[in-house]
Formats: C-alpha cells, sequence, structure tokens
C-alpha cells in the first residue's frame, strides 16, 4: 500500500513524524480523511481527534487549534496545533482541562457548525464517564 509523509507537530516538539497511509481528523469545515496523493489543502482545525493509521497499526491523538497542510505534489502532509496529545498519555489534569475548553465551546452553540458540535458532545459525554462526573 501506498502511504505519505506525515508530520505532527506542536511549537515545541515534534509529535509524530513517518510514513502514514491514512490520516482522519475534523477541521473547521468537518471530518476528513487524507489519503496518498490527496489534493494540495489548507485546513483551520479549532479542535479535533486525530488518527494515524499504518500498514497494521493505528495511533490516537487529540488536537487543539492547530493547521492541516497537504501537498500533493511532494505528497506531504503537515499537522501543526498548539496543544497535540496521545490519547492514552492524557492524564487527569490535562483531561479536565479539555473537559473544561469543551464546556466553553458547547455554551456557544451558534459558533459551532454540526460537525464540530458532534464531537465535542461525544467527547463531553467520553470525559465525563473516564472522570465519573
Amino acid at each position: 500500500m501506498s502511504s505519505f509523509h506525515l508530520l505532527i507537530q506542536t511549537p515545541d516538539r515534534e509529535i509524530y513524524k513517518g510514513p502514514a497511509d491514512l490520516l482522519t481528523l475534523f477541521t473547521d469545515t468537518g471530518e476528513m480523511q487524507v489519503l496518498p496523493e490527496h489534493v494540495s489543502m489548507l485546513g483551520s482545525i479549532t479542535y479535533s481527534a486525530v488518527r494515524v493509521q499504518n500498514e497494521a497499526n493505528h495511533q490516537d491523538f487529540v488536537l487543539r487549534q492547530g493547521f492541516l497542510f497537504v501537498e500533493q505534489e511532494t505528497n506531504d502532509v503537515r499537522v501543526l496545533g498548539m496543544t497535540i496529545e496521545k490519547t492514552e498519555e492524557l492524564d487527569l489534569i490535562s483531561a479536565k482541562e479539555y473537559l473544561e475548553f469543551i464546556l466553553s465551546k458547547l455554551d456557544k452553540p451558534d459558533e459551532l457548525n454540526k460537525y464540530q458540535l458532534t464531537f465535542l458532545e461525544g467527547q463531553k459525554m467520553a470525559l465525563e464517564k473516564q472522570l465519573g462526573e
């Protein structure tokens, strides 16, 4: 299977660098999947679950405040975010901070599109269950 080069980073560190077969995330215009040779594009991301898939495995991340850059000519994809954490590395404090962030966004539903609203409601329920709230 063909792949593309993926770089996921924050201002202070690289989170993932290497080949990927599929990238799934939510831009501010909705859910999208990036495959090898994807058309060039730029997308903004307020918050998103991010899944990187390779041949037989996947890695999941949570991203807040970032951008997606896809360059078809070089088959490169970059995801830049202010905060990006591996899902399994979210600690209690991060989870509570993320829940507060979600609640602040859900307080202003008119500023969200239907994809963002659905995603945040699902994240809220999952976090509340995880935190026992």
